[in-house]
C-alpha cells in the first residue's frame, strides 16, 4: 500500500520551489504535480504560474525476505513471518534433532557462534540465517580389574544412536567375576553389545582367582597332613 505525505509551501508569485522526496524504510512510488504523474524521481521543481499548485508524493513501506537455510540434523523456528517490514526485528528459535546439537549459526555470513536463539534487529535488507548442526558422538570407557580384559568390538567413540559390542577374557588362573555397565551389573558375562547409545558409557570387569579345594583322608594306620579339606590357589 501507498503511503501519501503533503505539506504546505508559500511561494511568491515568479519563485519557484525546489523540492526532494525520501522517508526513512520507504520507497518513492510516485509523484503528482497538480494531479500529473511525474514518475518516481527524487527531485522535482515547482514553479508558482501564477496559481496554486498541488504535489503529492505516494511511498511503499520497504519489506526485506528472512531466508533459512539449515542443514541435516536440526531446524530453524522463526517468531513470525519471514516476510519482514523495514526497521523491524525478528527472533529466531534453533532446535537440534535427538541425537544432534548445534555446531554453528551464520548470519549474512557471520559465524554468531552455537546460540539456541538470536534476534536480528532493526532489518534493513534480506537476511540469510543458516544453522549447521553435527552428529553427537559419545565415548566408552573402558576398565578391567586384575586377571583379564576388555575388548571392544569397534572404537570406543560412538555416534549417537550407534551400538557397540565388546568381550570379556579372563586370564589364566582367572574367572569372570561380574560385569559393569553404568552401573549396572550384568553378572559374569563374556561378553554384551550396548545398543542405541544416547551418552557416555563406562564398562567394567572384574575377575576372581580362582581356587580349588583339596581333600585329604587316610586309608589304614598312615596320617597326612593335612588331613581334610584344604584350599588351593591356582597357579
Amino acid at each position: 500500500a501507498s503511503t501519501l505525505y503533503a505539506a504546505d509551501s508559500v511561494l511568491s508569485c515568479g519563485e519557484s520551489l525546489d523540492l526532494t522526496f525520501g522517508y526513512d524504510c520507504y520507497t518513492l512510488d510516485s509523484v503528482l504535480l497538480d494531479g500529473v504523474n511525474q514518475g518516481v524521481s527524487q527531485t522535482l521543481t515547482v514553479a508558482s504560474n501564477l496559481a496554486d499548485r498541488s504535489v503529492e508524493a505516494f511511498f511503499s513501506m520497504n519489506t526485506y525476505t528472512v531466508s533459512l537455510e539449515t542443514t541435516t540434523g536440526g531446524t530453524i523456528e522463526v517468531d513470525g513471518s519471514l516476510m519482514v517490514n523495514c526497521g523491524d526485528n525478528r527472533s529466531f528459535t534453533i532446535v537440534p534433532e535427538s541425537c544432534h546439537s548445534i555446531d554453528s549459526v551464520v548470519l549474512n555470513g557471520v559465524n554468531v557462534g552455537a546460540v539456541a536463539s538470536y534476534q536480528i534487529e532493526n532489518i534493513r535488507e534480506n537476511q540469510t540465517i543458516s544453522a549447521y548442526f553435527s552428529l553427537d558422538i559419545h565415548t566408552v570407557s573402558v576398565t578391567a580389574g586384575e586377571g583379564g580384559t576388555v575388548t571392544l568390538d569397534g572404537s570406543s567413540e560412538v555416534s549417537c544412536g550407534g551400538s557397540v559390542g565388546f568381550t570379556v577374557t579372563p586370564e589364566a588362573c582367572y574367572t569372570i567375576d561380574s560385569v559393569v555397565v553404568n552401573g549396572m551389573n550384568l553378572g559374569n558375562v563374556i561378553s554384551y553389545t550396548i545398543e542405541n547409545i544416547t551418552e557416555d558409557q563406562s564398562v567394567a570387569a572384574y575377575f576372581s582367582r580362582n581356587v580349588y579345594a583339596v581333600i585329604s583322608e587316610t586309608v589304614g594306620n598312615g596320617t597326612i597332613v593335612p588331613e581334610g579339606v584344604s584350599e588351593l590357589v591356582c597357579g
